[in-house]
């Protein structure tokens, strides 16, 4: 698919990314290859807790275009203000009308599905009639309880008390690019086909840098940068050599999607859409971040499971040491004095010096010469 290819070939040349990682990265802003950007990336995305075990190879592809960086002078501005809308609802016209064949008063009455009503207790929603008081219109075709219920986004009925699960799932947070510029594909964002790289571009987040993704309004063409010393820098980059590539491919002007981050919430499960402050990805299943975890592709509740070294395991008496090793902790203890250690209370002690678990020799209380941390 054309949109898949083009956002996946950005990261197929040099990503704006300035010293993401020591080890992978040139100290100049461009990387030296084509692979290196990606490593940076996936780098980056395993520094970051991600509550999914999902894997989407990403294809490249080559997108035709000039390599020049300074570009700047081609890019408009987006429209920094919006016209008012106008109400384009006619307004109903004062006076007799016919409603089903019945003559009514529009000042008094309205007509719903051939039906008439009393405007000044009811109302109408698409073609049923509804008491004012008690009870609304949510998307303008269903009617909902407003003592029990809510409509959120003007599209989703919720009942009250559910709302942590509603708005981190059914009634995500809408993306809220710079200017309020229109893309196409906002309201579904991410797409499936960009939804891993959106995913890696959130994980390369780093305290103190800035990030930034410039894209088409038909969301066709896009680029991103990561790890810039200011916005600006960010900014320009990303919409810089997004901006390349339009112009090689459909001349559509490149927009600021996102920057800093601020649209990373919204993520991409399967098929599901996410809010990821409140909901978690595992191996293709949302799960509730308050309650539950993801371990080796598996979902479980927190309260009574733990996970250790990618192992399910009942907690109490059970417990994980540096989350690396299970132990019984009625009879054994964790030292994290020299790396994650288990230790036998009674036969073993935990030191600060000499350094990590030490046995006890008989007749004697402890073999530290000073006493370490354990849990």
């Amino acid at each position: 698919m054309v949109i898949a290819k083009l956002l996946a070939c950005a990261l197929s040349w040099p990503l704006l990314v300035t010293r993401a990682l020591e080890d992978v990265m040139p100290a100049d802003d461009e990387c030296a290859s084509p692979e290196c950007a990606l490593q940076a990336l996936q780098s980056r995305a395993k520094t970051v807790k991600q509550g999914s075990d999902e894997g989407v190879s990403v294809g490249f592809a080559a997108v035709p275009g000039v390599f020049d960086d300074d570009i700047d002078g081609l890019l408009p501005d987006p429209d920094e203000t919006e016209g008012d809308e106008e109400d384009t609802e006619d307004e109903e016209p004062a006076g007799p009308g016919l409603c089903g064949g019945q003559t009514y008063d529009h000042s008094k009455e309205g007509c719903c599905g051939n039906v008439l009503f009393d405007l000044t207790t009811q109302s109408c929603c698409g073609t049923d009639i509804f008491e004012i008081k008690g009870e609304d219109c949510c998307n303008q075709t269903e009617v909902y309880n407003t003592t029990a219920q809510g409509c959120c986004n003007h599209k989703h009925i919720f009942n009250l008390g559910e709302e942590y699960l509603t708005f981190g799932l059914k009634c995500l947070a809408p993306v809220k690019p710079p200017w309020n510029t229109h893309f196409d594909c906002s309201e579904e964002w991410p797409p499936a086909n960009y939804a891993e790289t959106w995913k890696r571009y959130c994980a390369a987040r780093r305290a103190g840098r800035h990030m930034a993704w410039a894209m088409t309004p038909s969301c066709e063409v896009g680029w991103l940068s990561v790890v810039q010393r200011t916005q600006e820098d960010a900014k320009m980059k990303a919409k810089s050599q997004c901006q390349t590539r339009a112009n090689a491919y459909n001349k559509e002007t490149c927009y600021i999607f996102d920057f800093d981050a601020k649209s990373c919430f919204r993520q991409r499960c399967g098929t599901t859409l996410y809010d990821a402050t409140m909901m978690g990805c595992c191996n293709g299943e949302v799960f509730d971040l308050r309650t539950h975890a993801c371990c080796s592709g598996r979902v479980y509740e927190t309260k009574t499971t733990g996970c250790c070294n990618g192992k399910l395991y009942q907690k109490e008496p059970r417990r994980c040491c540096g989350g690396k090793h299970l132990f019984n902790s009625k009879t054994h203890g964790c030292c994290l004095e020299k790396g994650p250690q288990v230790f036998r209370f009674g036969k073993q002690n935990c030191c600060a010096a000499p350094s990590g678990i030490c046995k006890i020799p008989k007749g004697v209380e402890s073999c530290c010469t000073r006493e370490g941390k354990w849990g």
